[in-house]
């Protein structure tokens, strides 16, 4: 074997482990993006929730009205817990997207963490080897 090969064996390993970590720091960036999005869709699911519970007291008001009643007693506690409903079905999911913005996060700091992971054992196994080379 050549003098140059031990050397050709550390530089591939150098590469690779390059390599290793790009693609973990590639797959945390994509897993970031995936957490915002998450973030995103669950506010845009709460604005939509809101607005629907809205159009429903609205009507649920107007029947009332119509009816000849007051918004006062029971017609009032009807109203009331509609909108105790909505802002609960609301905080679930904001609640659900925070949980899946969460758990996005993690598996792309998991996949950095491999990626450096990789690289030092890639690394290791080149040296391994070009200590091996005769």
């Amino acid at each position: 074997m050549s003098a140059a090969a031990p050397a050709l064996t550390i530089v591939g390993s150098v590469v690779s482990a390059a390599g290793s970590i790009s693609a973990g720091n590639a797959q945390k960036k994509s897993a970031q993006q995936n957490a915002a999005l998450a973030r995103m869709q669950a506010e845009e699911n709460a604005r939509r929730s809101r607005r629907q519970s809205s159009a429903l007291m609205g009507r649920q008001r107007a029947v009332i009205a119509a009816s000849g009643n007051t918004t006062e007693g029971s017609p009032l506690l009807i109203v009331q817990d509609t909108a105790a409903e909505a802002e609960t079905e609301i905080r679930h999911i904001l609640r659900g997207g925070e949980a899946r913005a969460s758990a996005y996060q993690q598996a792309g700091n998991a996949a950095a963490q491999a990626g450096f992971i990789d690289a030092g054992s890639t690394l290791l196994s080149g040296v391994g080897r070009a200590l091996n080379i005769k």
